[in-house]
């Protein structure tokens, strides 16, 4: 059955994707080892693993139109599929509800800093093994 989400993606729009949330990740990596803002470091880690969710959706021939969609779509054709476990679906929920609180609300961003980058980094390789894996069947 087509699916209305399905498209052909070019492997540079993959490529490209995953070169940014290394970015991004890179970004949060030295505002962290230089103390800048822990919002800033929020802020690019969420970028770093969206980014990296919508790689793994252009793989899988899926290409999202917002936020919201990069989050249906990965719990829906990713996690339910039993392509990736559920813990990074929830893993990018909590990102993205982390930053708005962070960008948006009124709260201090009280999580080890340290370990959101630890656990970014393992998102980013999990999303770069299902591209992977994909584009190699």
């Amino acid at each position: 059955m087509p699916n209305d989400d399905s498209v052909d993606i070019s492997q540079e729009d993959i490529d490209q994707e995953f070169s940014q949330a290394e970015q991004m990740l890179a970004d949060a990596t030295r505002a962290f080892e230089v103390d800048i803002s822990k919002a800033t470091i929020v802020n690019c880690l969420y970028y770093a693993c969206f980014h990296a969710a919508q790689a793994a959706l252009y793989s899988h021939g899926f290409n999202p139109q917002s936020y919201g969609h990069v989050q249906m779509l990965l719990g829906r054709e990713l996690i339910q599929n039993g392509v990736i476990p559920r813990k990074f679906g929830r893993f990018l929920n909590d990102r993205e509800t982390y930053r708005r609180c962070v960008d948006y609300g009124s709260g201090g961003v009280e999580r080890d800093t340290d370990d959101l980058i630890q656990q970014t980094t393992s998102f980013l390789e999990t999303m770069q093994q299902v591209a992977d894996t994909n584009v190699s069947d």
